[in-house]
């Protein structure tokens, strides 16, 4: 949680971006990580996360920081 909150983020910002069904997720060409753009509180966000499992679903946010929207635009 330190680097979401060292961008202004908090855990419930986080949580808003990635369980909106109109947020979208695609893999980091550059670091294999997982990104997921979405919107809190009006801003566009990037959640870099890790996935641990699937049953149940289980993530690990590594980061969050606010993103272009057009930087999530190219993953879509």
């Amino acid at each position: 949680m330190q680097h979401i909150e060292e961008h202004g983020f908090t855990k419930d910002d986080v949580e808003t971006v990635l369980f909106d069904p109109k947020s979208k997720t695609t893999i980091s060409n550059s670091s294999g990580e997982m990104l997921t753009f979405g919107y809190a509180h009006g801003q566009h966000i990037c959640v870099v996360w890790e996935h641990i499992m699937d049953d149940p679903i289980t993530m690990r946010p590594i980061t969050a920081f606010e993103a272009p929207e057009s930087m999530g635009r190219r993953y879509r």
